[in-house]
C-alpha cells in the first residue's frame, strides 16, 4: 500500500492514476469537508478505482497521519499550501500549515518504520537565480512566504534522514500543468480565458518572466521513479526549456486559434522584490541520477489542456465564480 497525501489535488490525482495503472494498491489522503472531499480523483476510471482507498482526515493532526500509515509501505507526500498568490495574504497560515503537515508526516513515518518518503519540494526554493541552468549547488533564496515554508520543509526532510537514517528523497518538479489543473495556475488561466465565451480579454500579470514547464504526466513518472532511490537524494526535475508568459498566450493563441486582447492587470503582479524572473534547470544533472527525462513537449502539453478545458467548461465557469 502506498499512501499519497494531497491525492485528489491536481498532481496528486494524476500520480494515484499512474500507481493504479501499475497495479499498486494507494490510500489516497484527502482533507476532510462537507463538500466533494474526492476532489480530481473522480475522473478515475472505475475499473482502476478498485485498488483506491479514501481517507478523509486532517494533516495537522498526528494521531490522523498515523492511522492513515497503518500498512503502508511508502509515502508521497504532495499536499501543501501551494498558491504564492496566497502567501502573500496569508503568510502565517501558509508557513505553519506547510511545515506541520511535512513535520507530522515525518514524524509519523519515523515512529512506524516507514523507511520510502518522497517529500514534494517546489522550484519556488531557488528565487531568481544568479546563473542558470539551475542545479542542486544553486543556493536557495525564499522571495514569497511560500517559497519559505518550502525551504523549511526541504531542511525539516534532509534533517529526519540525516538524524534517523530515513529514507527520504526531496523531488522537486519544476512548473507542473495538465489537465485537471486550477485555472489559478497561468497555463489554465491563459486558455480559459481564450476559450470562455464570456471572455473578451486576456488578463495576466508580468508576461516576461519565465518559467520551466513541466507535463503533468512527466511528473507523476517522476515522482513514483523517485521511490526507487535508497538512501537520502534531492533530486530536480525541469525540461531545460523556459517560457516566458508572452510567449505562453502566443503559443495558446496558436493552439486554440482564438485571438484576444491581452491587458495586463496591477493586482496581479507580484510585489517587486518578491518576484522570481527565471526558472529553469538542468536536465543532465537529473538524468545522471534518475535516469530519467520528460518526454512531453510544451505544445502538446498545451494542445491537452486546451481540450480538457472545452470538454470541462461547464465546472470550470463554476470553479471561477467561486474565486
Amino acid at each position: 500500500m502506498i499512501l499519497i497525501t494531497g491525492a485528489g489535488g491536481f498532481i496528486g490525482s494524476h500520480v494515484t492514476e499512474e500507481l493504479l495503472k501499475k497495479g499498486e494498491k494507494v490510500r489516497a489522503f484527502v482533507h476532510y469537508s462537507s463538500r466533494d472531499i474526492t476532489g480530481n480523483l473522480k475522473f478515475i476510471d472505475a475499473q482502476l478505482r478498485k485498488n483506491l482507498e479514501i481517507f478523509p482526515g486532517d494533516l495537522l493532526y498526528l494521531d490522523e497521519v498515523i492511522r492513515a500509515m497503518e500498512d503502508v509501505r511508502a509515502v508521497i507526500h504532495l499536499a501543501a499550501r501551494i498558491s504564492v498568490n496566497y502567501s502573500y495574504r496569508a503568510a502565517h497560515e501558509t508557513v505553519l500549515n506547510n511545515v506541520k503537515m511535512t513535520a507530522n508526516i515525518l514524524e509519523a513515518c519515523r515512529i512506524l518504520g516507514i523507511n520510502n518518503v518522497v517529500y514534494v519540494s517546489s522550484s519556488e526554493v531557488y528565487g531568481t537565480p544568479k546563473k542558470i541552468p539551475i542545479k542542486l549547488s544553486t543556493p536557495k533564496k525564499a522571495q514569497s512566504p511560500y517559497a519559505a515554508s518550502k525551504v523549511a520543509t526541504d531542511e525539516l526532510a534532509r534533517s529526519y534522514a540525516l538524524s534517523f537514517g530515513m529514507n527520504i528523497k526531496i523531488a522537486r518538479p519544476f512548473n507542473t500543468f495538465g489537465e485537471r489543473q486550477s485555472i489559478r495556475a497561468v497555463i489554465p488561466w491563459i486558455l480559459y480565458q481564450l476559450l470562455s465565451e464570456d471572455r473578451k480579454v486576456v488578463e495576466i500579470g508580468n508576461t516576461h518572466t519565465r518559467r520551466d514547464f513541466v507535463y503533468v504526466k512527466d511528473t507523476a513518472k517522476f515522482l513514483i521513479k523517485m521511490l526507487e532511490l535508497e538512501s537520502f537524494k534531492e533530486v530536480n526535475f525541469p525540461t531545460g526549456r523556459p517560457y516566458s508568459i508572452k510567449e505562453v498566450i502566443e503559443l495558446a493563441k496558436k493552439t486554440t486559434g482564438i485571438d484576444k486582447e491581452v491587458v495586463v492587470k496591477e493586482e496581479r503582479i507580484r510585489p517587486k522584490d518578491s518576484e522570481v524572473e527565471i526558472l529553469t534547470g538542468d536536465v543532465e544533472e537529473t538524468y545522471s541520477i534518475i535516469s530519467l527525462r520528460p518526454k512531453t513537449h510544451f505544445e502538446e502539453g498545451l494542445r491537452n489542456v486546451a481540450l480538457w478545458i472545452k470538454n470541462n467548461m461547464h465546472s470550470i465557469k463554476k470553479e471561477h465564480d467561486l474565486l
